[in-house]
């Protein structure tokens, strides 16, 4: 605190964050470090914006990849797209080895929470970001243990536009 007025960092931090990623993305640009070529750049930069409300950054954009770094926090990370592409299809194969009888159920029977394996990036991020998923389930009353639920979805499922079926599903969760 500077003559008892709070510096820029204390007062407004989300503003200073701004004024941090635009002026290095001016000064990179000066420097030559980013191109100056491509004016999308300037928009691409502009993403960042978004750091502060966020735990997970995915982002395929190759300036991204080489900036975003600078301007997350610790308890923050960066994920190329496409390795979450990957992991994706990973967990795509894992279920769709599941017995029919379970994949009939809908997803979210068998899909609340990642696989336990750790080979998995979205199962690493589960563990870095929601530590205790392992050990707290949910409560009994969950939408893949609602038969009520689920014999709504499959029976507008098959006869309704997706906005009316969307209507559906919010009245019979409002019911439950």
């Amino acid at each position: 605190m500077e003559d008892g007025f709070p510096s820029l960092l204390e007062f407004p931090p989300y503003s200073a964050h701004i004024i941090k990623i635009d002026m290095f993305f001016y000064i990179s640009v000066l420097r030559g470090f980013i191109s100056d070529k491509r004016p999308s750049n300037k928009i691409d930069m502009t993403y960042l914006y978004y750091l502060p409300f966020c735990n997970i950054f995915i982002s395929g954009d190759k300036l991204h990849k080489r900036t975003a770094h600078y301007f997350m926090k610790k308890n923050q990370e960066f994920i190329w797209a496409p390795d979450l592409k990957n992991d994706l299809l990973l967990l795509n194969k894992h279920y769709e080895k599941l017995p029919l009888k379970i994949k009939e159920q809908g997803l979210f029977s068998f899909a609340t929470y990642p696989p336990e394996e750790d080979i998995f990036l979205t199962t690493r991020l589960w563990d870095k970001f929601l530590p205790r998923w392992r050990t707290t389930k949910l409560s009994s009353k969950t939408l893949a243990n609602n038969d009520k639920l689920f014999e709504q979805i499959k029976k507008h499922s098959k006869s309704t536009t997706r906005m009316n079926l969307l209507n559906q599903l919010i009245k019979t969760l409002i019911q439950i």
